[in-house]
């Protein structure tokens, strides 16, 4: 990984270590490396997932509803390109 990539990802972990310990409600999602593609309405979710790529559109369509999702409350995820449905994905995510 470049340094200056080393950096960022430093500066992002203490970032989210902050926001957890804050006492705010938050949610913290981890996208892979996004792409220009076309909206797939497909996607996986959970503590850990392959490494892959996500469109910025299907990107887009999880961040709205991770807003008020009760399974993203107070946890980070990471979500990638996959099989499962946008509408039932965050449901996956156990609380």
């Amino acid at each position: 990984m470049p340094g200056y990539l080393r950096a960022t990802g430093r500066a992002k972990l203490a970032a989210d270590n902050h926001l957890e310990q804050s006492g705010l409600n938050w949610t913290i999602v981890r996208p892979p490396w996004l792409n220009d593609s076309a909206a797939t309405d497909r996607i996986t979710v959970g503590d850990e997932v392959e490494e892959g790529s996500l469109s910025r559109d299907d990107l887009a369509t999880v961040l709205v509803p991770s807003l008020d999702h009760p399974a993203t409350f107070q946890r980070a995820f990471e979500v990638t390109g996959g099989w499962r449905l946008l509408t039932t994905a965050l449901d996956s995510l156990t609380a």
